[in-house]
């Protein structure tokens, strides 16, 4: 008689293999963690560098004239400005700036429609 499918072995058996074994290397982990790094650092301080730096996520802070930290749409315009070499933008300039990063904006929302894809916001 075949088994119930709540007792049949769900997966592959190297999933089911990968499964059990991750389990059992957590509980190990969980059981000997200090141990572990200690060992790991005493013993391959260079592997050690090499894991931190892979589990410790960086991200680069905003530099002044990133967009990331621009706080209005006069900032966005003035940021556009001088990623295209423009030092000392007037209010003018800045103003166009603004005007054409709109028509761009709206550009690329016409491409998004006739695609037949809808406003996610």
């Amino acid at each position: 008689m075949p088994r119930k499918p709540s007792q049949q072995k769900q997966g592959t058996p190297r999933l089911r293999l990968s499964a059990a074994f991750l389990e059992s290397l957590e509980k190990d982990f969980d059981a000997h963690r200090e141990e572990v790094i200690e060992a790991l650092r005493r013993e391959s301080p260079k592997a050690y560098a090499e894991l931190l730096g892979r589990l410790i996520q960086t991200t680069d802070a905003p530099t002044e004239n990133s967009f990331a930290n621009a706080n209005s749409m006069r900032d966005i315009g003035l940021r556009l400005l001088r990623s295209v070499g423009v030092s000392e933008p007037s209010d003018e300039m800045i103003d166009l700036a603004v005007a054409a990063n709109d028509v761009f904006i709206a550009s690329l929302e016409k491409i998004r429609d006739n695609a037949g894809q809808r406003d996610l916001n």
